[in-house]
């Protein structure tokens, strides 16, 4: 099925764009303020409103880079077809695609560590962060976590199902410890490494296809 004009991913980039102009639009207008523990007044638009705003953000974001890159992924399914095997132009395409959204998590959830080292030791816990019902006053720490998290799951999905669409078979440790680990007590040190092995791993496979032109 084509992506590209796919009214389900037109509807979704709608859904996505207006939630997030709504909730950017509240919180310029109407600011809420809480009291901080310092005493001072804060707005609750950085504070509540924040987590929505931001995953409306990334739903908005992946409803429009999943269908370009599928899109290109089909372009390419053609030829893989015909000979059996993925292109080195296909494999380029998604370990370049899967390689920056790695790079991301690792940069955010590096610089969370170094930052605020006990309260990210288990960042996918979703113990980590209040409840969204009722609402409450979140830190910064607990937004990121929060939207950290997310990002993540979704990053796992496109990530099997792309490395699938290009026979990519190499053994992933982030996959197996998804699999098997319950993601509560998953460290920040563990997810940092398996992210890292994933990245060296995707490096490793774009510098070979370079050697190949």
């Amino acid at each position: 099925m084509s992506t590209k004009g796919s009214p389900a991913w037109q509807i979704i980039q709608a859904v996505s764009g207006t939630y997030c102009a709504v909730f950017a639009t509240i919180a310029y207008f109407f600011p809420r303020t809480s009291q901080a523990a310092s005493g001072q007044s804060m707005p609750i638009a950085q504070t509540v409103i924040s987590p929505w705003l931001i995953g409306g953000l990334i739903a908005l974001g992946l409803s429009v880079s999943v269908p370009a890159v599928l899109s290109v992924l089909k372009g390419e399914g053609g030829k893989a077809k015909r000979s059996g095997v993925a292109t080195p132009e296909a494999q380029r395409v998604v370990f370049a695609r899967v390689l920056g959204d790695c790079g991301y998590l690792l940069r955010s959830y590096r610089k969370l560590q170094f930052d605020f080292p006990a309260e990210t030791r288990y960042p996918l816990n979703p113990d980590s962060w209040p409840n969204f019902n009722p609402p409450a006053t979140w830190t910064y720490v607990q937004v990121r976590l929060c939207c950290l998290s997310s990002a993540f799951d979704l990053f796992i999905e496109m990530t099997r199902a792309m490395l699938d669409k290009v026979a990519f078979t190499d053994y992933i440790e982030l996959f197996n410890v998804i699999d098997n680990i319950p993601k509560k007590i998953i460290t920040i040190a563990d997810l940092l490494r398996d992210l890292e092995q994933l990245d060296a791993l995707l490096k490793k496979q774009i510098d070979a296809l370079g050697e190949r032109k």
